[in-house]
């Protein structure tokens, strides 16, 4: 009721759709606008997270036999600073519980159970965490995912349940929101859309199946999937890179490092949209937003191949 008011209520988008986050998002913003529903208070809340998870990050590279420091990756890149302390976007309340269940899967001593439920906390926050479920899961004892499992589906399947009917946000997003794509729209171009968006989710689970065939550790493959998800995904904003950014201390790959940077092309150039418009780069603008990181990517590629056979010419010699 008092957060429909005559000024900012107008001019939010899709205003006509319920919301798409899942419970545990939605809990948060109840807590937050009762207890003070103010920006300065929802982006301390968010701060906080953010901090939290940066020091789980230097906790987690440390024991890793790194240093403490490798977490700045994450913690100094300006797309977090940007996107999280900045502009409030709520992606740390649930990348925080994804990194601390990856995290404790790694433990000395087990914990499966926490370590589930802080996967399920992820998930019930914002769906791009469900990878890290697939590859937490081998790790966990029987007990553990009939627990996991049970909760999820009453979460999931509640928040589903509630999501239907006329204006549902997560209807809206699943079958006809795109910005500021990849490759999709190659595949909506031959497929249509409905059919690029049938293949797309093939696609993600080819990959997720080929990661645990090969038995990736579960925060390589939960890395895996999400890049699968940034390059496939029909939307693309630019503070979803936070969700593999938190990943990069662990091993940094420059290629993605140069994409957080210029994933800022996804604001539409830097020019504000038309009245009632969005904000969607053209294809020049997304060929060069993607296109450097790949460039990057296959030069490095080039020059591990060759730095490769000039050794084995020596060892040949």
């Amino acid at each position: 009721g008092r957060f429909r008011d005559d000024l900012v209520h107008p001019r939010v988008n899709h205003a006509e759709l319920r919301t798409i986050y899942p419970p545990l998002a939605e809990a948060g913003f109840a807590l937050m606008a009762r207890l003070r529903p103010t920006l300065l208070a929802w982006k301390t809340w968010v701060l906080l997270h953010d901090l939290t998870l940066c020091a789980l990050l230097a906790a987690w590279c440390s024991r890793r036999g790194g240093s403490a420091w490798d977490a700045a990756v994450y913690a100094w890149n300006p797309l977090v600073v940007v996107e999280y302390a900045g502009n409030g976007h709520h992606d740390p309340t649930g990348i925080v519980w994804m990194v601390l269940a990856l995290m404790l899967a790694e433990a000395r001593t087990a914990r499966p159970r926490s370590s589930a439920m802080a996967a399920v906390a992820a998930v019930s926050v914002k769906l791009a965490a469900l990878p890290a479920v697939a590859f937490l899961w081998r790790g966990w004892t029987p007990r553990v995912r009939l627990l996991a499992g049970t909760l999820l589906a009453l979460l999931l399947g509640s928040y589903v349940v509630l999501s239907l009917g006329p204006g549902s946000g997560l209807a809206a997003f699943a079958e006809r929101w795109r910005h500021n794509d990849a490759l999709f729209g190659w595949l909506e171009y031959a497929l249509g859309p409905h059919g690029a968006r049938v293949v797309l989710a093939g696609l993600l689970l080819v990959v997720i199946g080929a990661a645990l065939r090969e038995r990736l550790a579960a925060a390589d493959g939960t890395r895996l999937a999400l890049q699968a998800g940034v390059l496939l995904g029909p939307v693309v904003h630019p503070w979803y890179l936070g969700w593999l950014l938190a990943l990069e201390p662990l091993r940094p790959s420059a290629p993605w490092l140069l994409l957080s940077c210029t994933v800022t092309l996804g604001y539409g150039a830097f020019a504000s949209p038309p009245e009632g418009g969005a904000y969607h780069p053209g294809v020049g603008w997304r060929a060069l937003e993607y296109g450097l990181p790949a460039l990057l990517a296959a030069g490095l590629a080039l020059r591990r191949g060759g730095t490769g056979g000039r050794g084995r010419v020596r060892e040949a010699a």
